[in-house]
């Protein structure tokens, strides 16, 4: 099994919103961001992502990003899981 995953650097602020009239800062510039593959080729198509957050007081915002909030050159780390079975050389009982 082969899992990879992608860091994109904030090159536009990304904010979270609450309501029409309320925004915070999510990432600023120069920040960090991983994403997984698929979202990752989503982004690549163009496609907004959108991720919901704690607001606090139970309230819940979204952050809404695109590839216009990220710098073109992008890092990646590619992990390939192996599984098997592996034996203790124990001696049969008579």
């Amino acid at each position: 099994m082969t899992h990879i995953e992608y860091t994109l650097t904030v090159e536009k602020t990304i904010y979270e919103h609450l309501d029409a009239n309320t925004k915070a800062v999510h990432l600023d510039k120069g920040e960090t961001l991983t994403l997984n593959r698929n979202e990752f080729i989503d982004l690549l198509d163009g496609e907004d992502i959108i991720r919901y957050v704690s607001a606090g007081q139970g309230m819940t915002a979204t952050v809404t990003f695109s590839k216009e909030n990220f710098a073109n050159e992008v890092t990646y780390t590619e992990v390939t899981i192996s599984t098997g079975v592996a034996k203790l050389g124990k001696r049969k009982s008579k």
